[in-house]
């Protein structure tokens, strides 16, 4: 009896040892696995507090913060933050985006220009005595020189100017970028021009509107027949020139009639007014250029726009500017839902 007794012990200590033994080594084999897990975590840098730093920085430098490299033609239209105050109160938010060629992000005036910020001196434009926006030319201007390169960069490539046509002179005034360096915040824009051309007009319109082009071409007429040898002229399909062109009638999608990135107050029950862009036109009399018109006799029809066109203009006749800023390639900023912010 007392033999059994002793062997059930010793058979209970072994026991005891055997749990010792299995649980020692179910601890070890658990440490062995934690400390390999943060090995390899560690090697793979997710919990290396170093190497988070420098993959947060990687992150950071391998993405273009530039703003030609972020806005779309989604965001043409949204206000941006540029420095130059045009109405007095401080607002820096008098400019929209333009258009993106892909290197420069151009700008513009998100309503009509202020004519006491024209340089009259410089360009011949004088204020009217019809509101404080519109200009006119009171009398000839002599062509100004402007180089191939600011052309290329505004878009005037179509149709070369011609220093002995009239309407050729009265645009080079608009394109040359030295009337307009009152509107060049020198830390962030290159040049500027005192209105959008025909060409950016219609490759930021296409580019927003893409899936109805309104806008087709702007075409050259250097050598075309009597009367449409004098600048640009807009046509539809069938490449016909017209004096007027109508982008937009009133079947076509509400979005692009109160756009007012292209159409300013064509939403307000007011008396419509036109702006001049800065290309001549193609009609007979060599002194016009063309105008954007936000509806057809610039009156609401039963609370709609009837039409929006681009039509020719003379020179003498009052008409409102919308100038044009070109930033540094090398801008970057942010993109908001509803406006554009430059990192100054």
């Amino acid at each position: 009896m007392e033999n059994k007794e002793k062997s059930q012990k010793i058979k209970e200590v072994f026991a005891d040892k055997t749990k010792l033994k299995n649980t020692i080594i179910m601890i070890g084999i658990i440490i062995f696995v934690v400390v390999f897990a943060i090995y390899i975590l560690d090697k793979q840098g997710v919990i290396n507090s170093e190497k988070l730093e420098e993959n947060r920085q990687s992150s950071t430098v391998s993405k273009d913060l530039r703003l030609s490299k972020q806005i779309t033609p989604s965001d043409y239209g949204k206000s941006i933050n540029y420095s130059i105050d045009l109405d007095g109160n401080e607002n820096t938010y008098d400019w929209r985006v333009f258009y993106n060629d892909g290197t420069h992000i151009f700008l513009i005036v998100n309503d009509y220009f202020p004519s006491r910020l024209v340089n009259s001196e410089l360009t011949g434009l004088y204020p009217t005595e019809f509101d404080d926006y519109r200009v006119r030319w009171n009398q000839e201007v002599n062509f100004q020189e402007i180089s191939e390169t600011d052309l290329k960069l505004f878009r005037t490539t179509k149709y070369k100017l011609n220093s002995k046509c009239e309407n050729s002179c009265y645009m080079s005034i608009l394109l040359n970028p030295n009337n307009w360096t009152n509107l060049v915040d020198k830390e962030v824009a290159y040049k500027a021009i005192g209105s959008p051309t025909i060409e950016m007009f219609t490759e930021s319109w296409n580019s927003k509107y893409d899936n109805i082009p309104i806008l087709y071409k702007a075409y050259y007429t250097e050598g075309v027949e009597y009367p449409y040898g004098y600048g640009y002229y807009l046509a539809g399909k069938s490449n016909k020139p017209s004096h007027t062109y109508k982008c937009v009638k009133s079947e076509e999608k509400a979005e692009m009639l109160s756009d007012e990135l292209y159409f300013p107050y064509t939403n307000k029950e007011v008396v419509l007014k036109s702006y001049t862009l800065s290309s001549p036109s193609a009609q007979v009399y060599s002194s016009r250029f063309l105008s954007v018109n936000p509806a057809k006799y610039r009156f609401m029809v039963k609370g709609e726009i009837s039409n929006i066109e681009i039509s020719s203009t003379e020179n003498d006749v009052p008409d409102n500017l919308r100038p044009v800023v070109c930033l540094k390639s090398d801008v970057e900023g942010t993109i908001e839902e509803n406006e554009v912010k430059i990192s100054y």
